[in-house]
């Protein structure tokens, strides 16, 4: 079954690059919609309703953390993969922590990319290498930041 798929990314050659390689996806997604603003962003999710945002933090008039979570308590269902390019391991924790479903950096391989988004409109979690070894071989920052 084909997902709805929104990005929320004001870089053109980004854009450009996140639809080819949903393109070459096989009957998992269905790329429908760009957004560039996050006023527009609030906008077309009432419209459209996607069953994942690509999103990166950046987007103009988008207030990043605050309005991952208000993504999360108005479109319940939605699942939310930010897209960003700093490699923040406390923002990419904080990011799920808000809500997303998944956390990636703009310098992460397509192969990658494409395990992200295929987890995540799945109903998973992605997290980074680094944020997963942190977290299995740190119980106590788990105890005190997942709670």
């Amino acid at each position: 079954m084909d997902k709805k798929i929104l990005i929320a990314d004001y870089h053109p050659i980004v854009v450009d690059g996140i639809t080819q390689v949903i393109e070459t996806f096989d009957c998992l997604t269905k790329l429908n919609k760009v957004v560039v603003d996050g006023l527009e962003l609030k906008n077309v999710l009432s419209l459209y309703y996607p069953d994942v945002l690509i999103i990166d933090l950046s987007l103009p008039n988008f207030e990043g953390l605050k309005d991952i979570k208000s993504i999360k308590r108005s479109f319940k269902e939605v699942k939310i993969l930010i897209f960003n390019t700093e490699n923040n391991i406390a923002l990419e924790l904080n990011c799920i922590k808000a809500g997303a479903a998944g956390y990636l950096c703009k310098t992460a391989s397509i192969d990658v990319f494409r395990l992200a988004l295929e987890r995540v409109s799945n109903g998973g979690i992605y997290i980074s290498e680094e944020l997963s070894r942190l977290l299995s071989s740190n119980k106590d920052m788990i105890d005190n930041n997942l709670r």
